[in-house]
């Protein structure tokens, strides 16, 4: 390394302080995909260090000193330190922001309520940790499924965080319609903007394009001057969207897991760094999805945001017109109900 560009990773390492980032479930799947992502900085900007807090269980732990070691092992100028462990309470020490990935998967014959419910267990814990010992400003992101029911009992159990700084992963589900919907039109991923996902990340979600724009423009006029039905994307591109974690599942043995990563990427860098394209998708703690879908309680609940850096964010769901799919309302409200039931079960009213 010549002394210039150390001298330069001197300065940056002096400039800003080291973001604590916990991921649980550390030797899992995804993560091995995350932690490049986040050593390098491709999620929090490559001028902001970061140290890495790794979590897992204790049978885990030889595997994750493998990946501990190949981190030490990268040229990752920007992460400044590797720690790991099996006790939450000192991998979410002081944490700026926590990644849960860890979470009790479904195992055949497995009802939902128990699902549920051994994630209760598991959040509440975590929760418990987290608002005992990391930072009152500290960012959550579940990912670990049931993903929005799992994030409101974490927030439920971290009272003195507020419940602003919690969310679920919603990002993969924007991120696999864009994809399709841009392989239709003939377009990049990137030149739309807009798409929403409402709802749980299940097979209930609802994938929503009346929102979207394609370079700048309605979208609409790309799909009518090339001649396409708007039934293809208000019914086989939701359909797609809710069965496409079983696809990947069905295909590969495992979930989703790359893709994950790079979601759980776009999703934290636009919290962080902001986004200047327009609303994306995420499931946040909120007391509506929109004016016209109220419900009792508070859900963690994927609807449009407007990311303003710094972790800041506006549900953008003010005046926003619902009448370009009129079936949205309907499909949305199963998604919400899901919910609500999903919320019973494991709070156990």
């Amino acid at each position: 390394v010549s002394t210039q560009s150390t001298w330069g990773i001197v300065k940056i390492m002096e400039a800003k302080q080291p973001l604590i980032v916990t991921v649980t479930g550390a030797a899992g799947q995804i993560a091995y995909s995350l932690l490049p992502l986040l050593a390098s900085g491709q999620v929090f900007g490559e001028e902001q260090p970061i140290v890495l807090q790794l979590l897992d269980i204790e049978p885990a732990l030889t595997v994750l000193s493998g990946v501990a070691m190949e981190l030490e092992d990268s040229p990752f100028s920007l992460l400044a330190d590797v720690r790991c462990g099996a006790d939450p309470r000192e991998m979410l020490k002081d944490a700026d922001v926590a990644i849960f990935l860890g979470g009790f998967p479904r195992k055949p014959g497995m009802e939902r309520k128990d699902l549920l419910q051994t994630n209760a267990k598991i959040f509440k814990a975590q929760g418990a940790a987290l608002n005992d010992v990391a930072k009152k400003t500290c960012h959550s992101l579940v990912v670990a499924n049931p993903a929005n029911t799992n994030c409101s009992i974490l927030s439920a159990h971290a009272p003195t965080i507020p419940r602003e700084n919690f969310s679920a992963l919603t990002r993969l589900d924007q991120n696999r319609a864009v994809s399709h919907m841009a392989q239709k039109l003939s377009c990049a991923p990137s030149d739309i903007t807009g798409f929403l996902i409402w709802g749980n990340h299940s097979s209930t979600m609802f994938a929503d394009y009346t929102h979207t724009y394609i370079q700048g423009a309605c979208s609409f006029e790309r799909i009518d001057s090339q001649g396409h039905s708007h039934d293809w994307f208000k019914q086989d591109l939701v359909e797609f969207t809710q069965k496409r974690g079983a696809q990947v599942l069905q295909a590969r043995g495992l979930s989703s897991g790359f893709s994950t990563a790079q979601a759980v990427k776009d999703h934290l860098r636009d919290l962080f760094l902001g986004n200047e394209k327009g609303i994306v998708s995420a499931a946040v703690i909120v007391d509506q999805a929109h004016a016209e879908l109220p419900f009792e309680a508070p859900l963690c609940c994927s609807v449009p945001i407007k990311c303003l850096g710094g972790f800041r964010y506006e549900v953008a769901t003010e005046g926003m017109k619902m009448d370009y799919n009129p079936a949205a309302i309907d499909a949305i409200k199963v998604s919400l109900q899901e919910l609500d039931e999903e919320r019973r079960m494991a709070f156990e009213e």
